[in-house]
């Protein structure tokens, strides 16, 4: 139905994150921009889930716009959001996305960390 569509357009494919705060694993899915070089320096706009819900590995079409846009994209499961315990609904989402800015700057060197932006919903 979108074969059309997909040749005209290119996405960025998630890849998993894995890091652990505050006693917990947390997971989450980093976006390269569309347009990745590798001797560059990216933005990165962190998306933190804050209603009862939880990403995945699924499509987002504004995770993707912002990775078309030169983006780095950065979305996850902080305290707060629901898939893992209510213990784990109950804590705090702030020191969470700090943690998370943290370990995918030190894996990923072409994160700029002078340009981060937070997102909620």
């Amino acid at each position: 139905f979108n074969d059309a569509l997909h040749e005209t357009l290119t996405f960025s494919t998630p890849e998993q994150v894995i890091f652990e705060c505050d006693g917990f694993t947390v997971y989450g899915w980093l976006l390269k921009p569309v347009s990745f070089e590798d001797n560059k320096k990216y933005p990165l706009a962190i998306a933190v889930q804050r209603e009862l819900a939880m990403y995945a590995n699924t499509f987002s079409y504004k995770f993707q716009l912002l990775a078309a846009k030169g983006n780095a994209v950065l979305y996850i499961n902080p305290r707060g959001s629901h898939g893992y315990s209510q213990q784990f609904v109950n804590g705090s989402a702030v020191n969470m996305a700090k943690v998370a800015v943290h370990e995918v700057s030190e894996q990923y060197a072409w994160i700029d960390t002078e340009r981060v932006t937070y997102i909620t919903k």
